[in-house]
């Protein structure tokens, strides 16, 4: 549904024409690095090619994707917000001023956007799985959580996120008993993310070091007050695959191998790792 209130199916077509937009080498999108894996895509980026042989419309409701390679990453990037299937004719009759009027399939239609104030949805009365119980939502921007937070107090919104340094504020003062107190895992993931590229940090003992080196336990506790987990691996709880991958615990035999022979370190006589003079040049 466009924002003209007019719509039409979704079809294989968009797929193709999405996927090829992402990888548009005139506006290069954050996806491009994970999409280059599709057959395809090296001749289409060096303009050897008008469209990426891996991607494929079989039929009018078949989405084919070739990769060059197997690329175990492909269908978690395909569930990424910014792999959004999009309508060319809308992309085309709007051009810039169509991140401001979106396009979608779901239960809720695009009403308006004012920015730094609120977005607004209503009930889709065509969507597939029939009109949906809520008339209408709105969403309130605000600066930070602790706006967010006064706002719901004074009854303006209908749930808030609980900012961390009130946490046990509220769950020991009497006066927020009438509200329910929700703790449930969202699907997000906080983390540093390391060019391995660039030296020191394309050695694997390196971004070990600093791994062992941030104590996720202490932040839990002491920061987000347990409103959050330690990641022990890349997917959260909850989604699927999301097993935990254990890393060695602090002061296991690999950890203190790690440090040991890392680049430019030894082992002092305590067992904490120095740093090595470098040799002065003649």
């Amino acid at each position: 549904m466009d924002s003209r209130g007019l719509g039409r199916e979704v079809t294989a077509q968009d797929f193709v024409y999405s996927f090829t937009r992402l990888l548009d080498p005139k506006r290069p999108g954050p996806l491009k690095d994970f999409l280059q894996h599709i057959q395809g895509t090296d001749d289409f980026l060096q303009g050897k090619t008008a469209s990426v042989s891996g991607l494929k419309a079989v039929d009018r409701y078949v989405f084919q994707i070739l990769l060059q390679e197997p690329y175990a990453p492909s269908l978690s990037v395909l569930g990424l917000g910014n792999a959004a299937v999009l309508p060319q004719e809308e992309v085309e009759r709007l051009g810039d001023g169509f991140a401001r009027a979106p396009v979608g399939t779901g239960p809720f239609k695009f009403v308006r956007w004012e920015p730094h104030k609120e977005i607004v949805l209503e009930a889709n009365e065509d969507y597939y799985d029939g009109r949906p119980f809520l008339d209408s939502i709105v969403f309130k921007i605000v600066e930070n959580v602790e706006e967010e937070f006064a706002q719901f107090l004074k009854g303006d919104l209908d749930e808030t996120i609980v900012p961390s340094e009130r946490t046990d504020e509220i769950l020991a003062d009497p006066q927020y008993q009438k509200y329910q107190f929700i703790r449930k895992p969202t699907l997000g993931l906080l983390f540093i993310a390391f060019n391995t590229r660039l030296k020191p940090l394309d050695d694997k003992r390196v971004r070990q070091a600093f791994n062992y080196a941030v104590d996720k336990e202490a932040i839990v506790r002491e920061i987000t007050k347990m409103g959050s987990i330690p990641a022990t691996g890349v997917l959260p709880p909850g989604m699927p695959e999301g097993m935990p991958i254990i890393p060695p615990r602090p002061g296991s035999s690999s950890l203190k191998q790690a440090i040991r022979t890392g680049p430019g370190c030894r082992c002092c006589s305590s067992g904490r790792p120095t740093r090595q003079k470098a040799p002065k040049q003649s």
